[in-house]
């Protein structure tokens, strides 16, 4: 099974569609691909679920993988990744990212 979901920041767009993962898949982490140095400036990796009001889980990005919180998967609901740049008096976000859970019957 493929674990890793791959973000290359090199793409042109900003918006990404990943394939499908179930809803009670666990372990699954994001690996980043071309990273700018961002030199003094925090890279952050903001995740939620599709329909969430307000940011689950706020995590910096410190060149390793990072791994999705189980419960974005098993919520069933597709989960909204952002890549967000915080400056010390300022933020943008630069990517963006819908990954696909597909749901299914618990075991």
């Amino acid at each position: 099974m493929n674990d890793i979901v791959l973000l290359d920041l090199a793409s042109k767009n900003r918006t990404i569609f990943t394939s499908a993962y179930y809803q009670h898949d666990k372990g699954l982490k994001i690996r980043l691909l071309n990273v700018p140095d961002f030199h003094t400036l925090l890279l952050q990796i903001e995740l939620c679920n599709v329909g969430d009001k307000k940011i689950k889980y706020t995590l910096p990005y410190l060149g390793e993988d990072v791994e999705i919180p189980e419960d974005l998967l098993t919520s069933g609901r597709n989960i909204l990744i952002y890549l967000y740049v915080k400056g010390e008096d300022w933020g943008k976000t630069i990517f963006e990212v819908v990954l696909n859970v597909s749901r299914r019957p618990s075991r």
